[in-house]
């Protein structure tokens, strides 16, 4: 799918209600941020007046010290998990030029609540399995390197850092994947958080790296403090369309293939957007 097709379509798309799209996908980071503030000032009263030492602090050894930052893992999953939803609810019906539901509604619905929550549970825990490998390789790499003083060991060690990026980028695929799980969820609201993880595990094979060309594009505007809300929210609102296209696609692909034995034909005009991948050009 091309960039410079996507980019222009999904800013059009944005037309007359940027304001509104960027405060909506900005509150779950807000949330996450204020969360986040918020755990940091009770790990800072635990060691000024809890008498916890910084070494417990950062080590993990205080049960008080893990049963806060539980809890707070906890709160910051409760709140950001359906913001997240109701987000992708709000791009998915922009970028599928549907009626827009009020997020008041998304955000009360009880049953929104418990799928995002189990989406936003699955996610962290595919994320953490995938993480660790990573870490791991990463402290093995850091071990060799400090004891490394023959170029033999050196050799090694250079062998394991490479396998921890090798780590690290499967890591990466698999947060981009889950990235796409809300979109899913709100373009299958009947469906089951299960099914649509693997579904959404199984669509992204060989799409990510749209995300990282996206990422790319928008990366300069994000390094700037005023242009960051901006940047996030044209990044998210081009993944919903791209998602959007590729969930069109798929349905297509899957129906024409189930017809093709009783010998219909195949016909690209019924793709998403005209052909396959492609999105009509942004008007100016």
């Amino acid at each position: 799918m091309s960039i410079r097709e996507l980019i222009p379509f999904s800013g059009r798309l944005l037309k007359n209600r940027k304001i509104m799209t960027m405060s909506i996908c900005m509150l779950p980071f807000a949330a996450e941020l204020f969360l986040r503030a918020a755990e940091a000032m009770v790990y800072v009263l635990m060691l000024y007046y809890g008498g916890l030492s910084p070494d417990e602090l950062l080590s993990g050894r205080s049960a008080v010290q893990m049963s806060a930052a539980l809890v707070f893992l906890l709160l910051r999953t409760a709140v950001t998990a359906p913001l997240m939803y109701a987000a992708a609810v709000r791009l998915s019906q922009i970028c599928g030029e549907q009626r827009i539901s009020p997020i008041k509604s998304v955000l009360s619905s009880r049953r929104n609540f418990k799928r995002s929550f189990a989406a936003a549970v699955i996610s962290r825990i595919f994320g953490t399995l995938a993480l660790v490998p990573a870490v791991l390789c990463g402290i093995t790499a850091y071990r060799m390197l400090v004891d490394s003083d023959t170029p033999e060991k050196l050799f090694f060690t250079v062998h394991v850092f490479v396998l921890t990026a090798v780590m690290l980028g499967m890591w990466a695929a698999v947060k981009i994947s889950f990235s796409a799980l809300p979109f899913y969820m709100a373009a299958y609201p009947e469906r089951s958080v299960i099914m649509l993880t693997f579904r959404t595990i199984k669509a992204m094979h060989g799409r990510r790296t749209t995300f990282l060309k996206l990422a790319g594009v928008f990366l300069p505007e994000a390094l700037t403090v005023a242009g960051l809300p901006f940047a996030l929210t044209r990044l998210f609102t081009a993944w919903a369309l791209c998602i959007s296209i590729h969930i069109k696609e798929d349905e297509y692909n899957e129906r024409n293939k189930a017809e093709s034995a009783v010998g219909d034909t195949y016909d690209p005009a019924m793709l998403p957007y005209g052909k396959a991948g492609s999105v009509p050009k942004a008007a100016h």
